[in-house]
């Protein structure tokens, strides 16, 4: 039986140039981001010991993507690597440091949405300073997550069904605006593997729906891309055209809506 879900999606989306001139898209090589399953944390956990930690496990599969395509920025600063210690050593460690208290504090009940960015944020900044820029966005518009993608920039979305969240890290997006449906793929924290969803609605922010059903098929539900996060090494950032227009919509660090509500994590039983 699954437990007050809140789906921690954290995708990192992914884009390459429209191929038409309805469609927009992009991709990133899927094999460049973790595969950290959050039932392997030790935090994030109810009194009867279900997962809830898919914020910091979507988070971790995240700067993965970031050491393996800026190595020379980011090395093994924010997630070591190495082998040393076993299999998903590293990773681990990891997600279980930004669950703490000290950055995302997601105790029993889920992370919010504030509490994910900023706990995210503030480990990046501890463990590599002034290396990396910031945005997030209320409602991100498909356009948006692709260019933030088409820029290499590693992009997080937050999964939102009622009362229940889920955190991903997006892979790709592919988005008819005749149609107005399209797809995403992510790495879903839930098991650690990649995994496709529809996507429907106009498109705009606000705008995007999604059609999502976890790994084991417990829970299957049509909710909404309610925010989205960029991170990108600032010495890469694009140039200024191409900056100006996504920030429109990501705005700079601490710029996004607030929502203070906590929701419940998607768990596996």
């Amino acid at each position: 039986m699954v437990r007050s879900l809140a789906l921690c999606v954290v995708m990192t989306l992914l884009t390459t140039t429209a191929a038409s001139a309805g469609v927009i898209s992009g991709s990133e090589d899927s094999s460049q981001f973790g595969s950290l399953d959050q039932h392997k944390l030790s935090v994030c956990k109810t009194p009867g010991g279900v997962s809830e930690a898919c914020g910091p496990a979507a988070a971790v599969n995240s700067f993965v993507f970031l050491e393996h395509k800026y190595p020379k920025v980011y090395d093994d600063s924010l997630v070591d690597l190495s082998g040393l210690g076993g299999p998903d050593f590293g990773e681990v460690l990891t997600g279980n440091d930004l669950g703490s208290d000290t950055f995302m504090g997601c105790g029993c009940g889920g992370t919010t949405w504030d509490d994910f960015y900023r706990g995210k944020k503030a480990y990046i900044d501890l463990m590599d300073p002034g290396s990396t820029t910031y945005g997030q966005q209320q409602d991100p518009g498909a356009a948006n997550l692709a260019r933030a993608l088409n820029v290499g920039a590693d992009v997080e979305i937050y999964l939102q069904f009622g009362s229940k969240a889920h955190f991903v890290t997006l892979t790709s997006i592919t988005y008819d605006t005749v149609l107005q449906d399209g797809t995403i793929s992510y790495i879903d924290p839930l098991d650690g593997k990649s995994h496709t969803a529809g996507i429907f609605g106009n498109g705009a922010s606000p705008g995007l729906g999604v059609n999502y059903t976890s790994p084991d098929g417990s829970f299957s539900d049509t909710g909404a891309i309610s925010f989205g996060a960029l991170e990108i090494p600032t010495s890469s950032t694009p140039e200024p055209a191409t900056w100006a227009l996504l920030m429109i919509g990501f705005g700079v660090t601490g710029a996004a809506a607030r929502r203070a509500r906590r929701v419940r994590e998607l768990a596996a039983v």
